[in-house]
């Protein structure tokens, strides 16, 4: 068993012996260099629509923003001191006791 596979190690290491290095195109290189030369500019094609979409979006982000700020200018918070107490609403704050 153990020399059907040291046979076929040997046949497998051996069959590569009188081959030939692999040799490159010897125009690659300079294929190479061309191409990393080249200047990679990439443009976005951008449309009037898009655009107006961009700025009606944003105005709308304003808008909403304006009447959340105001609705919240109006509203005051009511606390126990604004109401007149002098007590807080928990005086304990140890949850398992």
């Amino acid at each position: 068993m153990k020399d059907d596979k040291n046979k076929w190690i040997d046949e497998v290491m051996g069959s590569m012996q009188g081959s030939k290095k692999a040799q490159p195109n010897p125009e690659l290189f300079t294929k190479i260099e061309a191409r990393i030369d080249q200047p990679q500019t990439r443009s976005i094609k951008i449309n009037r629509w898009q655009i107006a979409a961009a700025i009606f979006l944003l105005v709308l982000n304003g808008f909403a923003l304006r009447q959340i700020t105001q609705k919240h200018r109006t509203t005051t918070p009511t606390t126990a001191k604004s109401k007149g107490l002098s007590q807080p609403l928990i005086s304990n704050y140890k949850i398992y006791d």
